[in-house]
């Protein structure tokens, strides 16, 4: 290889780590409803409503999810593909396609981003009975099992949980990241609240257990 053609590859790869850096997968994107779009983008967590993402630039953009209009993430063709067809207006199938890319994704941010674009789809659809009927049944799967405590991880525990909760005698824990989220679980009515650092898993920046803890008594016992 000439050292022209090495100088020159050498500038490509430099070029190639500005524009995508360390960790930027090219396959996400992100379009808002105001014709924006965010491409390539890295979608770095889904919470009480609101996406954040990595721009080209390192920047960490947060948009609520009523903002956005189709995200796409690189090598998901399942969620990808009920994006597509809720952006298209085919609500019941895009409502069916969300359900089948929720199968088989463990609790975090992505299973809170499906749940969140299903019944998105589904209400406004007219099919939130399809959307829900689902998680109910498994809920009522697990209260017919001589079950000691449910938890709730992701977003306000439901009414039907915590009231089944009360009529069987079973607590109902919830996982919280923030004091807004201790305080709001509070007014739902929950047993049990978890403050959960990010060390351990918990959707809350860097903040870690440690600090969390004191942070959610005092927000507690402030709110009475």
């Amino acid at each position: 290889m000439s050292g022209s053609l090495r100088a020159t590859r050498v500038w490509l790869l430099a070029l190639a780590g500005a524009i995508f850096p360390a960790g930027m997968a090219a396959g996400d994107s992100v379009l808002l409803t105001s014709g924006l779009r965010y491409e390539p983008a890295t979608v770095l967590n889904a919470e009480d409503g609101m996406l954040s993402f990595r721009v080209v630039s390192g920047r960490t953009v947060v948009k609520s999810l009523a903002q956005v209009a189709v995200i796409q993430l690189a090598g998901d063709e399942k969620f990808n593909r009920a994006e597509t067809l809720a952006r298209a207006g085919k609500l019941a199938e895009a409502v069916a396609a969300y359900n089948a890319a929720a199968r088989g994704v463990g609790v975090g941010w992505k299973k809170a981003l499906i749940g969140y674009r299903l019944v998105k789809a589904a209400e406004t659809g007219g099919k939130i009975a399809d959307a829900v009927s689902g998680w109910l049944a498994m809920m009522d799967v697990a209260f017919r099992h001589p079950i000691r405590l449910i938890a709730n991880a992701l977003g306000i525990a439901p009414a039907s949980m915590i009231a089944r909760g009360k009529e069987l005698g079973v607590p109902v824990a919830a996982l919280v990241g923030a004091r807004e989220h201790a305080i709001r679980q509070a007014e739902a009515g929950v047993d049990i609240i978890v403050a959960q650092g990010t060390e351990a898993g918990g959707h809350c920046g860097e903040v870690t257990t440690l600090v969390l803890i004191p942070e959610v008594v005092r927000a507690l016992r402030e709110a009475g």
